[in-house]
């Protein structure tokens, strides 16, 4: 198909698209359908559709769902005649065959049973509260068994006013067999009343005569065409349209949900007209474009599919039939290559043009041949649906009555979100049905509008790109924007300055202590100052640097200033480094010597050493050197992404602004007690140490092995009286785990956590023991935004079914944007990636300007020129409230069968499992792909299996985001930074493979006639004990098949859940061998009994006809 020829197409509405389809049939250039026609007299069975088929496995496989109603709602005013409602409906079963069918299990399959008579009820009543009357009546469930399966029920709101309510199965029913049916209820309506004299003629063909025909002709080429079309359509295409959400996806995927009214004016609508005329499309093609672009730039996707429902009558005879026709098309739309609103049309309505052109295959046998991977939280192929309708829904006409449609805020959806549009005086107006335990009714308003603001820019702009259009309002805007610095002037003085006024005015306090030694303010100045002479005959000066290579002592700290007073700065050295990394530093930096002992200096390259433990005692009574704020004080190497360290130059001025803009939030004091915890080599130590000697407080250097003693350290805490305590999430679980059982006073003011993100649910048992006296605070920082960017005080009603890591807002002096890959803000719930700009931006990389410059930009929205922001590499989102909730790395998300994943969010569900003490999760490579593997700490005493990890998650998580293996350690690695060491927890143990367990024969009579079953099914050779049937071969289909021939050959009958549950050939014989156990069963397994005992193949094979589920008025 040309795209000229494609775009008349798609200018066509959906009538007139069936009408051309009956043409060209007509005129040979589709192969000619024999003639839809009355059925057979003598078949045996009626079978069902491929459409009915579906939705009658799901109903045995969880019965009674809501999704599958179809109801319409009409506020009638004036009085009504009941007895003649109920004639009428009774006559309008008579008139259609489909509303006196009900579906019964034969043989290997379902089959239809059309009823000489059966009446559906209407129920009256007059209740309190009309709406939830219609509510609970419209839930009520539906027996496919016994029927009927369409009911009405009239409910009094006042005097002349009533809700009608029709309520249908949709196996019998679909959106625009409603309008048939009404039209129909009103005719027989006024007849029966006495308003008219005839009945419309009743119709020739009935539902049954279609599903026989489809099943006739639904073979051959054209089913081969249409199969081959839409399998080069969706190859590639994203599994899942990853919306953010309000609140986390449960493990089985809900259907209840709420209803977003919107309307689009007409001057818009009217623009969009134009644009269609102009591009040779329709109105439907140009909203569905603007849908798109507008998920797109939520998800931040390229690839975006989109159902969009179909009325599947595009033979004549089908128009006034009552039944379930309706089908989806997946229209996939590339939004990537940055195209203009007016190409994105374009692409849209090409898309829709060919999905239209191979609309006839059923969505159930695609997904079917498609096989695409099922988790139970979504849908398969789309999660989302769009639909505009031509005109209004149009009430019945009863004599007497005057009736309008009416909605409730709720009801069932079937996608995450759904666009139910339609055209009414001049507008577009309707509704967006969404998942309410997903969203929050502003997160769709927000949507709306800006689907709006997108629509509006795109038609006044066509040849602009869609990612350039404005999604966002002034207000919007300025909320991503908040969180712009604000500068407190210029920073004066230095560390070693500002040091030396608090030695001045507290000259004998103590200043360090490690183990026995101690050193008042005056002494560590003193022999700092003496280090600082010595440096300086080594050349040690202003823009100088000199390396620190020390064990954990008050060493440390009399070196660092020492250093700084040179006018120099200091470069950590970790004794453990490889010397090839001690010696790369030091050449990079152009270090002039190190600060060391005489035990360390053998380590190091051939270096000027200055030895601690044999430094002169000579006073010197030179002046600390006079630099400028914007002086280096040091520089810290960090991996990075890459791997290659990279040196991070900080200056005096980066850190003191940091003491000064938190300064709002704490309140330090000589009274505080801080300790070292870190190594000095990571950048928490700067907010340790000078959070200390800045303040005139004590500063505990706790040594390195202490750091690994959590029950020695947490009495260090205690006997300290410690009041200021940093520590990263994975230390203060470790702390944590010691010292809560014994519930020790401590004089604990502030926890600062840092370095790695924090999973708020750890905190439960810290607010459970000690309350809300000690604040807890969550600080965001790297080591290029000098230690730490934002502020966010825990409190213990944020950690109860905490969903992310609450950072709050940046410091008042700091910048902090979120913004997309063109470096523009994104909305709030969107994702984006973490920039910082203002003064705590690092002076930049040493050695290395081509890697500053592409990690630290130019600032566009602080209006100071010059101004620079850094790439943190980190995700986030901003929240309605307005703080941020940190997302993790851009490395740490990864796609595991095609769906984002957050490790941060399995890792914190994994952490509430009972008997979790510790726990982290990885997605690693292990040769055929990215694989979820966790690893966790037992609590004392508690033993964890893998069977058991993985059944309690999937009760809080979707299958997809459950790790499929499972790594139990005494205690996680810690890096000497205090993180988790992740390149040194182990790979998983390889279990061995399903065709290498070891065949063992049928023993039990029940065992040998289930094999004989399966190999029947299966058309296989022989099955063993533990063989697994869906593993062998079997789908949700067979499964049918199974239970029939159960039936038949053992006198037994087993639900399909059991099936499920027990999918192993000696499983399922032993149900079968239990007394009472059949006949206990229940008809349905609960989900959450369904989802803990499957494995991922057997959910998968469960969900293969869980193929997308119905439009809300489908």
């Amino acid at each position: 198909m040309t795209s000229d020829l494609a775009a008349r197409v798609a200018a066509l509405s959906p009538q007139q698209r069936e009408a051309l389809d009956r043409v060209l049939a007509e005129k040979g250039r589709r192969a000619p359908e024999a003639a839809i026609s009355r059925r057979p007299d003598q078949l045996d069975r009626l079978p069902l559709s491929y459409e009915q088929e579906r939705l009658w496995f799901m109903d045995h496989l969880v019965p009674n769902r809501e999704i599958f109603h179809v109801p319409t709602i009409l506020r009638l005013h004036g009085d009504v005649d009941t007895d003649a409602l109920q004639r009428a409906l009774c006559r309008l079963a008579e008139r259609h065959e489909v509303l006196r069918t009900t579906f019964e299990e034969r043989g290997d399959g379902a089959v239809q049973v059309v009823h000489e008579r059966m009446d559906p009820p209407l129920t009256v009543e007059d209740p309190d509260d009309a709406e939830a009357a219609a509510t609970a009546f419209i839930v009520a469930p539906f027996d496919l068994r016994s029927g009927p399966l369409v009911r009405a029920g009239l409910f009094r709101v006042a005097a002349g006013e009533h809700l009608f309510v029709l309520v249908q199965h949709h196996i019998v029913s679909d959106y625009w067999s409603l309008g048939v049916l009404l039209g129909d209820l009103g005719a027989l309506y006024a007849v029966e009343t006495g308003a008219a004299q005839d009945a419309p003629p009743p119709p020739e063909l009935h539902y049954a005569d279609f599903a026989y025909w489809q099943r006739q002709t639904l073979v051959g080429d054209r089913l081969q065409a249409d199969l081959d079309f839409w399998r080069r359509s969706l190859e590639g295409a994203p599994e899942l349209l990853d919306l953010p959400t309000d609140r986390r996806r449960a493990p089985i995927r809900t259907t209840r949900g709420r209803f977003h009214h919107v309307s689009f004016d007409p001057e818009l609508v009217e623009q969009a007209r134009d644009l269609a005329r102009t591009e040779q499309t329709t109105l439907h093609v140009v909203f569905l474009t603007a849908y798109i672009a507008t998920l797109s730039r939520h998800v931040q996707q390229d690839d975006v599919v989109v159902g969009v429902p179909v009325a599947g009558r595009s033979r004549p005879e089908l128009q006034d039939m009552i039944g379930y026709f309706l089908n989806w098309l997946p229209i996939r739309v590339h939004v990537g290559d940055r195209p203009t609103f007016g190409e994105l049309l374009r692409r849209t309505r090409d898309a829709s043009a060919a999905g239209f052109a191979h609309q006839d295959l059923p969505f159930e046998m695609l997904v079917q041949e498609l096989q695409p991977p099922r988790a139970l939280g979504t849908t398969p192929v789309f999660q989302t649906s769009f639909s505009l309708r031509d005109a209004a829904p149009v009430p019945p006409a009863f004599p007497g009555v005057r009736a309008e449609l009416a909605t409730l805020d709720g009801g069932a959806t079937h996608y995450d979100l759904m666009a139910e549009l339609w055209v009414e005086d001049g507008e577009v107006r309707g509704y967006l049905p969404y998942n309410d335990e997903l969203f929050e009714d502003a997160t769709i308003g927000r949507i709306a509008a800006r689907m709006t603001r997108l629509l509006r820019g795109g038609l006044a702009a066509p040849d602009t790109a869609v990612t350039e259009l404005s999604i966002m309002d002034d207000d919007e805007l300025a909320a991503a924007l908040a969180d712009k610095p604000v500068s407190d002037g210029p920073v004066s003085g230095t560390l070693h300055g500002r040091f030396a006024e608090v030695a001045r005015e507290h000259p004998d306090a103590v200043a360090v202590t490690c183990d026995d030694v101690r050193l008042t303010y005056a002494e560590l100045d003193e022999r700092a100052t003496r280090l600082a002479a010595v440096l300086r005959g080594h050349g040690a000066g202003p823009g100088t640097g000199v390396g620190v290579c020390l064990e954990r002592s008050v060493d440390v700290v009399v070196a660092i200033l020492g250093v700084l007073k040179t006018g120099g700065f200091y470069l950590p050295l970790d004794p453990e480094n490889p010397p090839a990394r001690t010696e790369r530093q030091l050449a990079d930096t152009g270090s002039v010597a190190v600060v060391t002992t005489e035990d360390l200096r053998f380590r190091l390259p051939d270096v000027p050493a200055v030895c601690l433990d044999a430094l002169p005692e000579a006073g010197t009574d030179a002046p600390d050197a006079d630099v400028d704020p914007g002086a280096v004080a040091y520089v810290i190497y960090t991996s990075g992404s890459t791997g290659t360290p990279k040196g991070v130059a900080v200056t005096h001025a980066n850190v003191l602004r940091l003491f000064r803009t938190s300064a709002e939030h704490f309140s330090f004091g000589t009274e505080d007690v801080w300790t070292l915890f870190h190594s000095y080599a990571f950048d928490f130590s700067v907010w340790e140490i000078w959070g200390a000697l800045l303040h005139g407080g004590r500063l505990i250097v706790v040594p390195h092995w202490l750091t690994r003693a959590p029950d020695a350290f947490a009495q260090l805490v205690v006997d300290e009286g410690v009041t200021v305590l940093s520590q990263t999430p994975s230390a203060f679980a470790q702390l944590t785990r010691t010292m809560l059982p014994g519930r020790p006073e401590h004089a604990l003011r502030y926890v600062v956590f840092g370095g790695e993100a924090l999973d708020l649910g750890t905190l439960v048992p810290w607010f459970e023991v000690y309350g809300d006296r000690t604040e807890m605070v969550n600080m965001y920082g790297i080591t290029e935004t000098t230690v730490h960017v934002t502020y966010r005080r825990i409190r213990p009603d944020d950690v109860v079914d905490a969903d992310a890591s609450l950072i709050g807002s940046a410091l008042p002096d700091l910048g902090l944007y979120l913004l997309d890959e063109q470096l523009r803000p994104v909305p709030t719930g969107v994702h984006g990636e973490l920039f910082v700009g203002g003064a705590g931006v690092a002076m930049g990389y040493v050695g290395a300007p081509r890697i500053t410059a592409e990690r630290m930009l130019p600032d566009p929205f602080s209006g100071v020129p010059g101004a620079r922001m850094y790439r943190t590499g980190d995700v986030a989102r901003r929240l309605p409230s307005g703080e941020l909730a940190y997302l993790g790395r851009n490395d740490h998300q990864v796609k595991i069968r095609g769906h984002r994943i957050e490790l941060g969010e399995i890792q914190a569900a994994l952490g509430q499992v009972d008997g979790v003490e510790e726990s982290i999760v990885l997605a690693r490579d292990d040769g055929t792909g990215q694989r979820l593997v966790g690893y966790v700490v037992a609590a004392g005493g508690t033993e964890l299996t893998s069977s058991e990890l993985r059944r309690a998650l999937l009760r809080t998580l979707p299958e997809w985001m459950v790790p499929s293996a499972f790594v139990v350690l005494d205690a996680l690695p810690l890096t000497r930074n205090g993180k988790v060491d992740r390149a040194a927890l182990p790979a998983p143990e390889a279990k061995r493979a399903t065709e290498d367990r070891e065949y063992v024969a049928p023993r039990t009579d029940a065992e040998r006639t289930l094999a004989e079953i399966w190999t029947e099914l299966l058309r296989i050779d022989r099955v063993g004990v533990g063989d697994n049937f869906f593993e062998l071969g079997g789908h949700s289909l067979m499964v049918v098949q199974l239970v029939s021939r159960i039936r038949e050959r053992l006198g037994n009958e087993l639900s399909i859940a059991q099936l499920f549950q027990h999918p192993t050939l000696e499983a399922m014989a032993g149900i079968l061998d239990s007394p009472g156990a059949v006949e206990q069963a229940p008809e349905a397994a609960q989900p959450d009994a369904v989802v803990a005992d499957l494995s991922e193949e057997e959910i998968d094979a469960m969900l293969a006809a869980l193929d997308g589920e119905e439009s809300t008025h489908g």
